[in-house]
């Protein structure tokens, strides 16, 4: 069973609805969600056997770019600057990276505040819009594995990318102008998609960010092929 963009797009934001009367969006949408998640593994089981293509919709796809601290996106509620509101936020932070944020959903609160509702309803359709068309248009590569709930978003896509075997390495030549002749290889490393296209490296922006560019190196020099390695250590001692 394939869930369409609108289908999907108005059932979470009915949840968000539910939300606002003080009522678990998640359990009265229960059913479906389960259903939602079958076909999720069943299209990922799927594509690895190369016999479908690979949905965007899934449940990591959703719970990755449209419930980051949980229903409703409310981990942008961290750069909320109202006195009032700055205790419980702190207090809930601990909880809401992990995607758990009902201290906020009842303290805040968002439920039964129509100010606060809009930006409830609106922030994760938004999220949801974005983030469906840059996968989309590759800008973005699709979500390939399943992540658990609680899972932070940013974790998520680290997991995600260092799990793949869709890395590749590419190599540069470095020509010595005066002969003509090679003198080193530089070592690219690109993601590659399901589709088979190659996007820009935009992940390794990620890596650096949280410090991980030292295994980004490490799998480089692993999967290099070694006549070449030493190429380069003899070129670099020279």
């Amino acid at each position: 069973m394939h869930y369409g963009y609108y289908a999907i797009f108005s059932i979470t934001r009915l949840s968000c609805c539910c939300w606002f009367f003080g009522i678990h969006g998640y359990y009265i949408f229960q059913d479906i969600g389960f259903r939602f998640m079958n076909a999720t593994t069943s299209n990922l089981d799927a594509w690895k056997a190369g016999r479908e293509s690979l949905n965007i919709l899934s449940v990591p796809f959703y719970e990755t770019w449209c419930a980051s601290g949980g229903s409703g996106g409310t981990l942008s509620l961290l750069i909320s600057r109202t006195p009032s509101n700055r205790h419980l936020i702190n207090a809930s932070l601990p909880l809401a990276i992990f995607n758990i944020n009902e201290p906020l959903i009842f303290g805040v609160p968002v439920v039964l505040n129509p100010v606060m509702f809009i930006p409830f309803l609106m922030t994760p359709a938004m999220d949801y819009i974005i983030a469906y068309y840059a996968t989309l248009w590759h800008i973005v590569p699709p979500i390939q594995h399943m992540v658990g709930w609680a899972t932070p978003a940013m974790i998520n896509n680290i997991n995600a990318l260092q799990n793949r075997v869709n890395f590749v390495l590419w190599y540069q030549p470095q020509i010595n102008l005066d002969n003509q002749k090679i003198v080193a290889m530089e070592v690219l490393l690109r993601h590659q998609s399901g589709d088979g296209k190659i996007p820009p490296p935009y992940f390794l922006e990620y890596y650096e960010r949280v410090g991980m560019m030292p295994e980004v190196d490490f799998f480089g020099y692993r999967n290099m092929p070694l006549k070449l390695f030493i190429m380069n250590c003899l070129v670099f001692l020279a």
